[in-house]
């Protein structure tokens, strides 16, 4: 994605900037609202703990390792998945009570 300030990456980043621009949709709650905090909480669990983990092996070139690792990354993502799970149980988004930039982060996974 191309801003006027040059090419934003990063997922947390890129959904951000879209809530930024597309105002009145409330992608992005109000500044100082729990429900920020709450949806910029779950974008930086999405990056920082389920999506590496589908990209483990990359850090390993001997066999043996990258097996290990994939076993890792697996039960890792099981049990982020049940606990993503566990949270959406009782509500419909994952960032309290309406739709934000973290869903359309989520629905990648």
């Amino acid at each position: 994605m191309t801003a006027t300030h040059g090419t934003i990456t990063e997922v947390p980043a890129i959904v951000s900037y879209i809530a930024d621009v597309a105002t009145g949709h409330g992608l992005l709650p109000a500044i100082g609202t729990p429900e920020r905090y709450e949806a910029l909480r779950w974008m930086a669990y999405l990056s920082s703990m389920v999506h590496p983990a589908f990209g483990a092996q990359r850090f390993c070139d001997d066999a043996d390792c990258k097996s290990s690792v994939e076993h890792v990354a697996a039960t890792q993502l099981t049990n982020d998945f049940a606990y993503i799970e566990k949270h959406l149980a009782n509500q419909q988004w994952v960032a309290r009570d309406h739709l934000t930039a973290a869903d359309f982060h989520l629905f990648v996974f």
